[in-house]
Formats: C-alpha cells, structure tokens, sequence
C-alpha cells in the first residue's frame, strides 16, 4: 500500500516535531530557558537577600546552566506569591517560589479562606535555613525574662496583625500571661528605627537569623536582651534563652506552640508548581542540595550574615505531614492565636 506524497509529509513532519518535543532533555530546556524564582516579600528583605544570594550560584548547578532571575510579588504575607505558584505559574519549571514559612501551614490554619493550595500536594525544592524566633527587648529595658515580662508591660512593634511580630506576642499573652503591648503597621527597616529611638521596648517574633542578615551589629554588640525563643531545640547561639514551650502547662499547650514553631520552622523554602515535569523538579531539587553545599555559595552566604541550615523535600514534607496530623482543638486554637483572637 502506497502512501500519497503529501500525506507522507505530513506523517513525516507531525513525527519529527512529537519526537523533538517528546525528546527534550532537562539540559536542553534550561539551556534555553531562564529560572526565575519569584519571592513572596518585598526588595531587601531577608527573604529577597536569601534568594539573590541562592540565585548568583543555583544555576551552575543546573543542567544546562541557566541564568537565574529574581522577581519580587509581596502582598498579603506571602499568599500572593504562593497561590501564583501553585495556581498561575508556568507547569514547566521554569519559574519557582521562595514563599513565607507561615505559608506552609496557612491553608491548615485557615481552611479554604485565602490560601488556595494544598502544601502536602506541592513539590517542594528545599530550605536553606530553619527560623527560630526570638523575644527581646532593647538592652536598656529592665525586663529581661518572661517573668518580668508577666509583671511589667512592654511595647513592642510589630508589621501586620498576622505578621510574626504581631502573633508570637499575643501567643505569649494568651498562654503565658507576659503583658506585651502590640503596636502594629511598621515596616521591618522602621521597627528597627522605632527600637533604637526608644519608640518602641522591644521586638518579638523576628526569626535570629533575620537579626543576624539585617542587624549584625546588634548582635555582636549585645543590644537585645533575649526572653525567649521558639523552636523545637535551644539554638547554639542562645543557650541560655528558655524555648517558649518550656512554658508550656500542659500537652494541648505543647501540642499549641510545635504547631506554631511549624509555621516558621521552614524559613526559608522553595517549591515549584505542582504540574511541573518530574525529572526537572529532581533536577532543581538535586541542584538545590549542591547549592548549599557549594563553598563560593557558603562563602558569600556567610559574608552576607545569611544562615545555611538545609533540609531536602523530605524533611519539608515531614513537617508538613506532622502539621496536618495534629488535632482538631489544636488547629483550633493556633487559627485563634495567628488570627489574634483569644
């Protein structure tokens, strides 16, 4: 049987173009594509440095070597930029996020509101660093532990309503009795202002790592006096300084405050959509962990005051899993809490 001419070439040129599409490497697609890691915070945040820094390496570690682009989408704690990676964003993997850790537990907290995505649906990259937040005043206030801070009112400043400033507070008044006083609506470079000019006694919910990236000096020069902290151990650096959950009167109220550290834990992550082609989310997944361990990366990272503390996917959905294992009274309250309600 004879096929005619024209619907040879036809056959011929519908073949070839499925067996190029079909035949596409992960090296040939980033080879001639850019990465673009879009962060869910405003230019010169924490979350911005860390991934401008991730962003001059990544892509050595990358088949193809692509040149990797940053792109800032703030709003609403993040949310905008996570459901844009998980509803909008190419399916290619060609563009990823460096979303806000509370947005990990967001859609456990809130239950089909604003966050429409499911984190244990997601294809999770890695974690540069953990985030254990801490509770301090400015050096000169005379309350230095949650102790006084249950005797004595302290003013703190905070960024929105639902920002960590604002929430790890209110939690520490509802569970722990302290008689923190929260004023709200400052920007991160201003709350730093508002604390040196005596606006303001104290600060409670920033993540030590983002005082280390952004106020090293006070760090080294012993400006914070340090109430406490959350996470699940003592962190190296503040030995002394109690975890919150030390506090804690019960196992609800543990229970309470691990959900709560799982909102931060996972500082810094990365993901990409959840449609995108399996062996790219391995690639950028393997090129992640050779990232972190990449000593010009160190270097540059340790230079910039930015903590490398990684946890692959695996890790990732650990935590998550946990997360959505807890029960009910216990997501409960945390919504409470996160929504400052009592």
């Amino acid at each position: 049987m004879r096929i005619a001419p024209l619907a040879a070439a036809l056959l011929f040129i519908v073949s070839g173009a499925t067996h190029q599409a079909g035949a596409q490497t992960t090296e040939s697609f980033y080879g001639s594509t850019p990465l673009t890691i879009v962060v869910g915070s405003d230019a010169g945040g924490a979350h911005d440095a860390f991934a401008r820094t991730l962003g001059k390496h990544f892509g050595r570690h990358l088949p193809g070597h692509p040149n990797v682009v940053v792109q800032n989408m703030a709003g609403a704690n993040g949310l905008i930029a996570a459901n844009y990676i998980a509803n909008v964003a190419p399916k290619d993997a060609s563009v990823i996020a460096a979303i806000s850790p509370g947005n990990i537990v967001e859609p456990l907290l809130q239950s089909g509101q604003a966050a429409r995505f499911d984190p244990r649906k997601m294809q999770w990259i890695g974690n540069i660093a953990n985030i254990q937040l801490t509770c301090s005043t400015w050096h000169a206030n005379p309350v230095k532990s949650v102790e006084e801070a249950r005797r004595t009112q302290v003013i703190v400043g905070g960024g929105s309503s639902v920002s960590s400033s604002a929430i790890l507070p209110n939690v520490m008044n509802e569970l722990l009795g302290t008689k923190f006083k929260i004023i709200t609506g400052y920007q991160s470079g201003n709350v730093r202002l508002a604390l040196e000019r005596g606006e303001i006694e104290g600060i409670c919910g920033w993540g030590y790592s983002t005082l280390l990236a952004t106020a090293p000096d006070w760090i080294a020069t012993k400006k914070l006096n340090f109430l406490a902290q959350s996470g699940l151990k003592r962190m190296a650096e503040l030995p002394d300084t109690p975890l919150i959950s030390e506090f804690a009167s019960g196992a609800e109220d543990q229970a309470i405050f691990r959900l709560l550290t799982y909102r931060e834990l996972l500082g810094r992550p990365y993901v990409a959509p959840s449609g995108a082609p399996v062996d790219r989310v391995e690639a950028l997944r393997k090129a992640f962990g050779e990232t972190m361990r990449d000593p010009e990366y160190l270097a540059e990272a340790k230079a910039a005051y930015q903590d490398v503390d990684f946890t692959d996917y695996k890790g990732m959905e650990a935590v998550i899993n946990d997360a959505w294992a807890m029960p009910p009274n216990v997501v409960k309250r945390v919504a409470q809490l996160t929504r400052g309600g009592n």
